[in-house]
């Protein structure tokens, strides 16, 4: 434990190290002991190397909003990831619709949905940026579009996330959790 513990507390570490090991070695001179093979998930690496591609377009979305002071915080924005009407089963694509519930976690942002068709006009917005994701999900071409803009929703006081509608006083989910009546009288 003590050298897992070690880069982020390396004071306390070594403290602990010298009481329980009689030896003068520093914790960090101690050898790492490699993971077993039956923590290795080699099909849940190669679907997070997948996602994580994917994270690396919204990010740099991101971040091109961010520059041109659109948003303070990736929370100010969604997500909206759209794929080809053409294509239906391909690995990548369900692997997204797999983890769309956890895809907001994952790029930081208030929501974030998978889908066919954009569910909002460019037009109605305030800003977007959109890209194309460089793998292609088949071989005739087929890419996922990614779309970054404001967030529809009201900031929650609480989680600080955009998903409060405009009449509650906080979001479902923080109403849910401190158990409040989340609507205004």
């Amino acid at each position: 434990m003590t050298r897992v513990m070690a880069p982020v507390l390396p004071y306390l570490a070594e403290e602990i190290h010298a009481t329980w090991k009689a030896d003068s070695k520093s914790v960090f001179m101690t050898p790492w002991m490699p993971m077993s093979n039956e923590w290795k998930d080699l099909p849940a690496a190669a679907d997070m190397a997948q996602l994580l591609a994917v994270r690396d377009t919204v990010l740099s979305l991101l971040e091109k909003a961010r520059r041109d002071k659109k948003i303070k915080s990736s929370l100010e924005a969604e997500v909206e990831i759209i794929y080809p009407d053409d294509v239906q089963n391909v690995t990548l694509l369900n692997l997204l619709r797999q983890e769309e519930n956890h895809l907001k976690t994952l790029f930081i942002v208030s929501d974030a949905s998978v889908k066919e068709k954009s569910s909002k006009s460019p037009e109605v917005l305030e800003w977007i940026y959109s890209d194309t994701d460089k793998h292609p999900l088949h071989a005739n071409g087929g890419f996922l579009s990614i779309h970054v803009r404001p967030a529809s929703r009201h900031k929650c006081p609480r989680c600080w996330t955009f998903t409060r509608d405009q009449d509650s006083v906080l979001c479902n989910r923080c109403a849910a959790v401190i158990k409040v009546d989340h609507h205004f009288d």
